[in-house]
């Protein structure tokens, strides 16, 4: 008997196969003589493929634009009826997250915190950096946003075992893990360090040194580990969208 994976399952594999290709692409460039040109200009291939904006962060806005549509059409559909309400909840959350992704918008927060301290005095006295604290009130808020659809209007999918229940809870553990990641990677500087151990330990130092912003090591963490993980969870996400939408279309 032949088995035909679900519209959610090619979905996942599809984001799970790009990211491979991706990572195969940087080991065949970057670890041969082919990047050597790349190499001589102070670039790499991990560093083009994975930086902001670069390819796999466009598969990440795809795969949350898809995630947002599916979402939006199911709460349509249910309205206030069970689920409706989460799944709209849900929509507004996979918007409001690709345009984070997409457009930084808690940098230029940040920017404006820092402004606001050394023209009004304000935020003086903080223990802990004004970076830190914009990122964990912005990544706060979206994740109260997503907390309240769950706990709210979505519990009953976790508990009930809907089919989207396993790319659900996959895609919050991937967000679960890398934004808390993102906002503290200045605490200690603990992104540039771990960075440096991957590259020592993992890539026994041969992957092409990348001294850009904050550092190599840093770099690592926050495109190939970051993106890599962004990019999984955006699937599982999409993949729940599409599962809740196929659920609900079936006679």
């Amino acid at each position: 008997m032949r088995i035909k994976p679900s519209s959610s399952t090619l979905i996942f594999m599809a984001g799970a196969l790009f990211l491979a290709l991706c990572w195969l692409t940087v080991f065949i460039v970057d670890f041969t003589a082919i990047g050597a040109p790349l190499h001589k200009e102070n670039l790499s291939m991990w560093y083009l493929v994975f930086t902001e904006g670069g390819i796999v962060e466009m598969g990440q806005w795809t795969l949350l634009a898809a995630a947002a549509i599916a979402a939006a059409r199911v709460g349509g559909r249910l309205g206030k009826a069970p689920g409706g309400p989460f799944w709209s909840w849900m929509a507004v959350l996979f918007v409001l997250m690709l345009m984070e992704d997409a457009g930084n918008p808690r940098h230029r927060l940040a920017h404006y915190a820092h402004l606001s301290r050394k023209y009004l005095g304000m935020f003086e006295g903080l223990p802990f950096s004004i970076n830190l604290l914009v990122e964990c009130l912005f990544f706060g808020a979206l994740a109260a946003i997503g907390m309240y659809a769950l706990f709210r209007h979505g519990w009953p999918l976790l508990t009930k075992g809907a089919p989207e229940r396993p790319w659900l809870l996959a895609g919050i553990a991937g967000y679960a893990i890398a934004v808390p990641a993102s906002a503290t990677r200045y605490i200690g500087n603990w992104y540039l360090h771990a960075g440096e151990w991957v590259h020592e330990t993992l890539f026994m130092g041969r992957l092409p040194w990348m001294e850009r912003g904050d550092g190599h090591g840093f770099l690592i963490m926050d495109y190939l580990f970051e993106e890599s993980l962004e990019l999984l969870a955006a699937a599982a996400l999409a993949a729940a969208s599409v599962a809740a939408y196929r659920r609900l279309s079936q006679p």
